[in-house]
């Protein structure tokens, strides 16, 4: 069973690792089912390529970052999907009110509870004004992780970074590139010249949430410094976000 603030169709990072965690654990013939917060009339227009059973609760708007939902679930409703699935184990995706009662529920039914690490919060909480909150968020971050059995972090540098604030039981679920999707053989002579390049000028290409905490003006300062070299170079973004505008 996982339990996560964020799947598509939200369109972030943290959802398409979600759904990508999900196709595949359904693929080799496990059955997942997702605890979520309910994302309205979006939820009726995308069809799942795994198509995994799934329990919608209620959601608020998260106030700084209004793409993002906290999900509110009643502890009876979570001890209901608990008695109904008997899962092998509860991943907690997401630290908010969700994965919290998720982590309580697990505990009170004796079962297996493991949780991944996706966002940092202490470095993106100063982009959202949130930076009085810092000290009180790496509390809770640290004390929610530290009740599961085991935390999932996406590299070894982040696994060092939360050995030394005293996370406990990390280990590392890496990311991959499709490779049948993301090769050479893709590549499209129409669409680059959509972007105004030949097929010999270098794109540099950005893809992710178009937002503060990602630095992006240093992206373009680099772009600048290799338009000084390669006057005919290109900078693409791909995404959405706060900074879109």
């Amino acid at each position: 069973m996982l339990l996560t603030e964020t799947f598509p169709p939200e369109i972030n990072g943290v959802a398409m690792t979600l759904s990508k965690l999900t196709e595949g654990m359904v693929a080799r013939g496990h059955e997942v089912h997702i605890v979520r917060p309910s994302q309205g009339r979006h939820d009726r227009r995308v069809k799942y390529p795994a198509n995994p059973s799934s329990t919608l609760v209620w959601g608020i708007t998260f106030p700084w970052y209004k793409a993002i939902k906290l999900g509110f679930p009643y502890f009876g409703q979570l001890r209901h999907n608990i008695k109904r699935f008997k899962p092998d184990v509860l991943h907690i995706a997401t630290e908010g009110p969700l994965g919290l009662a998720g982590i309580l529920a697990a505990h009170a039914y004796g079962v297996p509870v493991v949780s991944s690490y996706h966002t940092n919060f202490f470095a993106y909480s100063r982009f959202y004004g949130l930076g009085f909150a810092r000290q009180l968020g790496f509390q809770y971050f640290r004390a929610i992780h530290n009740a599961t059995l085991k935390t999932f972090v996406p590299s070894q540098t982040v696994l060092q970074q939360l050995q030394t604030y005293k996370y406990k039981n990390l280990d590392i679920m890496s990311r991959g590139v499709d490779t049948v999707h993301f090769n050479p053989t893709r590549r499209n002579p129409l669409l680059r010249k959509n972007w105004g390049v030949d097929d010999n000028d270098v794109v540099m290409l950005y893809v992710g949430r178009i937002a503060p905490e990602k630095n992006l003006n240093l992206m373009i300062e680099c772009y600048h410094r290799l338009r000084e070299v390669n006057p005919t170079a290109k900078m693409v973004f791909v995404g959405d976000g706060p900074d879109r505008q």
